[in-house]
């Protein structure tokens, strides 16, 4: 893309025409000029001509800001003809060649008095380009020669007359070359030797003069023959007097000459042709003259540079050079020598030119070596990678006492690339910063500023993509939108920036859940859509970007949280956009757009395969990305290439496996399963490979294993699938961002349980059958609540460790004490110092964790708990699993003593036959849903209520069919297998005992059954008998989360001699503003003060019931008990919390606390354990305030699934307290579960309704 590599020079050049420094018009007159030539001299055929007429606005701007009778006025004149002279070349149109030809006599009569000959070498090339494109070589011949003619007599032997006599002899060659007359290849030779004799011999220049004839003579030659053509040695002869770095140099350029005459006239000469003239070059050059005879045309662009390189090497070897010749010899040698490495991508090239590069900068310590150094090392970088040269050049760069615009962006690209590739997390906010100081420096003008916000938002994206913070992507909308607001609407650029602002909202659309910014980002892409129209000529880039786009939006984990307008629309887009594949295949340019074409329209197309399952469209994709994947300068096993190269060729590789599965789905092919296993296991064993990208190859790859019934190897990958998600640094990223990555991994590891559940269900051997069921235990709670097991992670017991090793020990509690303040406050991981601080921290605790499991006996620490360990959980009763997968639904029973028990639950095919399937996730073929959960409004023939039920799309609820499920059918399809298995266990009665001393019972709900209400399901006869009329039950997060708590109860009863009555904070917030009264509160807390002892509670209500007030009363007590409304945020559960006097108590905020004497929390409000909203992967994460009390040390909690009722909510609290104080001594905690349970009972019988009773819930021991 020329014209997109142009404009973005031209823009950072324009950038610096509002420098400060600039004060009076010569200075803005040479950086419109600077604008321009750069404009002119990178444009190609075949690139708009808008850029044309940009330089031709900057050049006229240049002539208006100098003063008549001005030197420059010649230069930019030339330069202005130059741009008429291209532009008629593409527009064809005659006023351009006029008004050329009318500059061109302008600027020869305005006789310039030059100081150095590579003043006008400068643009002898550009005029005579131009003119051999226009046709105007013949009128050239003549101007000069007139023009000639009065310089003899004006200033003889002048520099200028030395130009004119060496622009004469070139336009007789073009001339030669546009007609063939063999007299003007005569005329050109006499002209050019007369200007080689009139130039001094010590200066590099005079070899090129040299070389204008060289190129003559051969031509004529091949033409001819004549012989005394082929006697080059007269040239040799005539500079003998020169010095020997001279010779050196007019020796390689005799091989340049002979291949450009081979390009030129498409013709070979014959054996003893080529020998005769390379007998006339020095021995060093024979041997590449004949390959360079023998390569072809396509060879003979690296014969020129390797004969330049040859020529200037031996320059170097001279001892007699003097010093500055010797920096400028480097200088063009180490040019040469990158250019050939562009070429040949020959490393040893660019190494050799990056240590010439360093020598000059280190003799000769001056800007411009500096620079030349460090695009050199730039390039390396890019490359091969490596940390050296990156620091390198971010620290000459950094060492420029005043940089200009173009350095502030590459300083800004660099430390964007070392924060990437090498992790310096500080970066990001130096870029940022520069680009902070650069915006507010009020300097620039509108398009200027519109470009530096489009660079800040790629930084913040960045910067999101590594630390996954919101206010990243808030600051990249904030940058994006005013982006677009300062370009004009005629702007051509500004079809990028809506796309840059669609990209941002489709990354918060991801990482919050917000449909909003998935439909607003449709809106946007809409509104772009006649950039297809065949003609435009941003068609194909344009194509490119909005492929990628619309293949993330969709292929995003989060995309089920667009309306289903918006799929509509997103269906309308792809019809019109991937029809216009076949037509841009063939516009692409070099390598690497080729690859970025067929790498997005492969994703384009996988896309348009998902929304309308025609198989042809998969079969295009995989075609695309197989050509992608050919076209990738990144080899597997290779070690050269960069680290966004190999990235971008596993990803691709990685699309490609998931690809060729699919359609094995659909059309059943051996070839394709077997490349398809290849593929992915090659990219999830991939060394060096990030996370992600191996985690996506093994889930795929595992995934695939398992639909095949391969589940020998599908456990294989399920097994590297855990080991991956072990690895992932989670405590460098905070919470919220632990919840993004979590996405889409959870999953898999409940299939993995269930493909565990399957083989023990094939498996006949006992032992191997406890073995698989065993290890379904461990995925699922690998899988369950990974928030809070890395958050536990940061409260280790230390003591048997510091009894070890106490210097290790105090470090990690230093360490941990650190992270635990960053883990939960997402401002301060935005905060570039407090993040980076928390990021250095994350990465000492693991090389401090790894140092603890080198320990003898410290193998496993913190690592997933086994079986064995967890087991011990069930010794108070029996603990029931219930595992959500899409391939199969199992309860796994662990009982207090003896082997595993497996209750196969019903299968999806199943749930699709009833009402209770939809509720589970299953979609019907009924009418489509609405996006809202069903109304709360009763239904006077049902006694029950649908509040706050697990949805999915596909099926609306009326209150009867959901009070039915929750009651009875959730009874039938769940609950009365596990029952029936307990019972055969011998684990409870075979008849319901409401009234008996029942047994307790933990419940691990996963996937979407942890929404469900299993504590209050009953059969349909049952005559009001059900589930908690054989348990008592209560839930856990985790097992481990259970296991903790009870070896924390068992401590502090060791510790504890005597039982001394808990000290016990009341906060009760019964009048908040903005919220409606509870007056049953003060009744609740009447209650309170009658049951409980008086000297040891103590009760905030009113003004004193702050945020800052519980907080800091919270460790002081052991027991808590909140009397508020609550505040439930299904989309960002961690803001869920408790409605106080100044605001909202967030799960948060509470799991941030540090309470090393807590034991029973009692949250007396609304929706205080209800967690994620329903249609969230995350759901099964427990991210509520009731899991959160747990986290922050309390052992056992009672919260509430959905809103209650005032007076409800009293009568529950009241008599749980009279159960546990009834004895008039020390409550225990074991005994909050049996008092919760009664109470439950009793409500029942009095308020029948589920909505009164039923959301009461019990977590903890």
């Amino acid at each position: 893309m020329a014209e997109s590599s142009s404009s973005s020079r031209t823009s950072v050049l324009f950038l610096e025409a509002h420098d400060p420094d600039l004060k009076d018009s010569a200075d803005i007159a040479a950086v419109l000029t600077t604008i321009a030539r750069t404009l002119v001299n990178d444009f190609k055929p075949g690139d708009s001509p808008a850029i044309l007429d940009d330089a031709l606005t900057h050049i006229h701007e240049a002539i208006a800001e100098t003063p008549p009778g001005c030197i420059d006025l010649h230069s930019r004149s030339v330069l202005l003809g130059v741009s008429h002279l291209l532009r008629y070349e593409e527009l064809n149109c005659p006023e351009d060649k006029e008004e050329a030809e009318r500059l061109f006599e302008r600027a020869v009569r305005m006789d310039p008095s030059y100081s150095t000959v590579e003043d006008w070498q400068d643009w002898e090339d550009p005029i005579l380009e131009a003119s051999f494109k226009s046709g105007l070589a013949g009128d050239l011949v003549d101007y000069i020669t007139s023009h000639l003619n009065a310089t003899r007599v004006e200033a003889p032997r002048s520099i200028k007359q030395l130009f004119l006599m060496d622009l004469l002899g070139n336009a007789y060659f073009l001339r030669y070359d546009a007609h063939g007359d063999l007299s003007d290849l005569a005329w050109g030779q006499a002209w050019i030797r007369a200007t080689a004799s009139r130039i001094p011999r010590h200066g590099l220049y005079l070899p090129s003069i040299f070389v204008d004839c060289e190129d003559s003579l051969l031509s004529r030659y091949i033409h001819g023959p004549m012989a005394e053509d082929l006697r080059l040695a007269k040239w040799s002869k005539s500079i003998d007097t020169a010095s020997q770095e001279g010779l050196h140099i007019l020796t390689s350029q005799v091989l340049c000459s002979l291949a450009h005459c081979f390009a030129k006239s498409m013709l070979s000469l014959t054996l003893d042709e080529r020998m005769a003239v390379c007998q006339l070059v020095r021995e060093d050059a024979i041997a590449l003259s004949t390959d360079a005879a023998s390569l072809g045309i396509s060879a003979l662009n690296r014969a020129i540079s390797d004969a330049h390189i040859i020529g200037f090497r031996h320059m170097l070897n001279n001892n007699g050079i003097d010093d500055m010749l010797l920096y400028q010899t480097r200088h063009v040698l180490a040019s040469e020598l990158m250019r050939r490495y562009f070429e040949a991508d020959n490393k040893h090239d660019m190494d050799e030119a990056i240590e010439l590069l360093r020598i000059n900068a280190t003799q000769s310590p001056d800007f411009l070596a500096s620079m030349a150094l460090s695009d050199a090392l730039g390039v390396r970088f890019r490359r091969y990678g490596g940390a050296a040269d990156l620091n390198e050049v971010i620290a000459r760069l950094e060492g420029v006492a005043a940089p200009s615009v173009r350095m502030v962006v590459d300083l800004t690209d660099y430390y964007t690339a070392r924060e990437s590739n090498v992790g310096v997390g500080a970066d990001s906010h130096s870029a940022l910063t520069l680009l902070r100081d650069l915006i507010a420096s009020d300097v620039l003008d509108q398009g200027a500023l519109a470009r530096l916000h489009s660079l800040a938002v790629d930084l913040h994206l960045n910067r999101h993509a590594r630390f996954l913070t919101l206010r990243d992507i808030d600051l990249a909308i904030d940058h994006a939108s005013k982006s677009l607001y300062l370009t004009p609407d005629d702007d051509p650029e500004r079809w990028q920036r809506i796309l840059a602002l669609a990209r941002v909202r489709i990354s918060r659309g991801a990482f919050t859940f917000c449909h909003q910014d998935l439909s607003d980002s449709l809106d946007l892409m809409s509104g772009t859509l006649h950039l297809l129209s065949v003609g435009n000529s941003n068609r194909f880039s344009y194509f490119v970007q909005l492929a990628e786009l619309l293949t993330r939006q969709y292929l995003l984990p989060k995309r089920r949280f667009m309306s289903p307008s918006s799929e509509m629309r997103y269906a309308d887009i792809l019809n019109l956009v991937v029809p216009q594949i076949d037509d841009l295949r063939d516009e692409s340019r070099d390598l690497r757009q080729r690859l970025s074409f067929h790498r997005h329209a492969g994703g384009l197309l996988e896309c348009q395969f998902l929304v309308t399952r025609e198989v042809k469209y998969l079969d295009s994709a995989i075609e695309r990305l197989r050509t992608a994947v050919e076209l990738s300068p990144f080899q597997a096993g290779s070690e050269d290439g960069s680290v966004e190269s190999r990235d971008c060729f596993l990803e691709i590789r990685g699309r490609l496996g998931i690809n060729l599965f699919t359609r094995c789905v659909h059309n059943p092919n051996e070839s394709d399963f077997m490349e398809y296993e290849d593929i992915l296991s090659s990219v999830a064993h991939f060394p060096g490979a990030p996370f992600l990208l191996r985690v996506d190859a093994a889930m795929h790859l595992a995934s695939g294993r398992h639909q095949t019934a391969n589940l020998g190897p599908a456990t294989e990958a399920y097994d590297l699938v855990a080991d991956i998600f072990g690895d992932i640094p989670w405590i460098e990223l905070g919470v919220r961002g632990q919840l993004f990555r979590i996405e889409g991994i959870k999953q898999l590891l409940r299939d993995a349980a269930a493909c565990m559940c399957e083989r023990v269900a094939r498996e006949s051997d006992p032992a191997r059958r406890q073995e698989y069921l065993a290890r379904a235990v461990e995925y699922i709670e690998q899988d369950q609540c990974r928030v809070w097991s890395q958050a536990s992670n940061l409260k280790p017991d230390l003591k048997s460790l510091r009894a070890v090793d106490r210097g290790l020990a105090d470090e990690l509690e230093r360490v941990q004490t650190a992270l635990a303040e960053g883990n939960f406050d997402e401002a301060s991981l935005s905060s570039p110092t407090e993040g980076q601080r928390h990021r250095s921290y994350a990465r000492e605790w693991t090389k401090l964790v790894q140092r603890v499991r080198e320990t003898p006996g410290f193998e496993d620490f913190l690592r997933p708990s086994k079986y064995d360990r967890l087991r011990a959980a069930a010794q108070n009763g029996p603990i029931v699993i219930i595992n959500d997968s899409g391939f199969r639904q199992d309860a796994v029973i662990i009982p207090p003593q003896g082997d595993l028990i497996l209750v196969p639950l019903l299968h999806s095919s199943d749930f699709t036959k009833s009402q209770s399937g939809e509720i589970l996730g299953y979609r019907t073929s009924g009418p489509q849903p609405k996006e809202a959960l069903v109304s709360s409004e009763e239904d006077p023939s049902d006694p029950f209520d649908p509040f706050q039920l697990p949805q999915r799309k596909g099926f609306v609820w009326t209150p009867s069919q959901a009070g039915r499920f929750i009651h009875f059918d959730c009874w039938i399809f769940l609950i009365e297998p596990i029952v029936r298995a307990l019972q055969h266990a011998g684990l409870c009665s075979t008849v319901p005992s409401p009234h008996a001393h029942l047994p307790r019972l933990w419940w691990v709900m996963t996937g979407i059954y942890s929404r469900l209400v299993v504590h209050s399901a009953l059969p349909e006869d049952s005559q009001g008998w059900g589930i908690m009329d054989y348990f008592i039950s209560s839930y856990t997060p985790t097992i481990s989360a259970l296991l903790q708590a009870q070896e924390s109860e068992l401590e502090f009863s060791r510790t504890s001699a005597q039982a001394a009555p808990p000290s016990i904070l009341v906060v009760a917030a019964d009048n908040v503003v903005a919220h409606r009264p509870l007056p049953g509160i003060q009744s609740e807390i009447g209650a309170i003060r009658r049951i409980l002892p008086v000297d040891r509670v103590h009760i905030l209500e009113g003004q004193e019931a702050s945020i800052a007030n519980v907080c800091n009363a919270l460790p002081m007590h052991t027991w808590v008990h909140f009397a508020s409304h609550g505040h439930q945020d299904s989309l960002n559960p961690f803001s869920s919390g408790l409605v106080l006097n100044d605001g909202v108590l967030t799960t948060m905020q509470i799991a941030r606390q540090s309470l090393p004497h807590a034991q029973f929390a009692y949250l007396s409000a609304c929706e205080t354990a209800t967690g994620a909203d329903p249609k969230s992967p995350l759901i099964s994460e427990a991210l509520h305030l009731t899991a959160g009390m747990q986290f922050a040390g309390f052992r056992s909690v009672i919260g509430t699934l959905w809103p209650v009722e005032d007076d409800c909510a009293s009568m529950v609290a009241s008599r749980v307290y009279e159960e546990l104080f009834s004895n008039n001594e020390a409550p225990r905690l074991h005994r909050t579960a049996s008092a919760l349970h009664n109470a439950m009972l009793s409500l029942r019988k009095e308020k029948p309704r589920l909505r009164y009773w039923a959301p009461f819930v019990h977590y903890g021991i």
